[in-house]
């Protein structure tokens, strides 16, 4: 691996090592995926989305719901929407909703999918910082410039 050049002194592995957030991208931007299931398709997370906050409180669909959504706000710092258009077996959430039959499902006013809208605008989590992974050297980089020979 290349890693600096030596007219500089600009060393990249140092850089990556002490210079990059390191973001836990499953805790932090796929936390619907870690409760629903990460091969359930986008069906579940619609479901959750579209769930009314006035429904039955006492249901499995609105417990799921107000779980998955109030983890994705108090412990999340987005919630990733893939298509995934012939990279998965099922049909993901981002591909539904451009479907006409869905049109709105994420928008609809006293759902499930208002309250995610509203609370990543207006409120802000308390925790103390993100969860991070802490990246480590395998070995020492190899010390040549860009034009030297190996």
């Amino acid at each position: 691996m290349l890693d600096s050049n030596p007219l500089d002194d600009f060393s990249c592995s140092d850089y990556w090592l002490n210079n990059i957030l390191w973001m836990d991208a499953i805790q932090e931007a796929w936390r619907a995926e870690t409760l629903l299931g990460f091969n359930v398709g986008g069906q579940s997370k619609l479901d959750v989305l579209s769930t009314r906050l006035d429904a039955d409180k006492d249901t499995q669909e609105y417990k799921l719901a107000e779980k998955v959504i109030w983890q994705i706000l108090a412990h999340g710092s987005m919630q990733k929407i893939t298509r995934g258009k012939n990279m998965s077996v099922s049909v993901q959430l981002g591909t539904m909703l451009d479907m006409p039959e869905n049109a709105g499902k994420d928008q609809g006013t006293g759902t499930f999918a208002e309250l995610l809208r509203y609370g990543t605008l207006h409120w802000r989590q308390k925790r103390p910082s993100l969860a991070c992974l802490k990246p480590t050297a395998k070995g020492l980089p190899i010390k040549k410039g860009y034009l030297e020979p190996f």
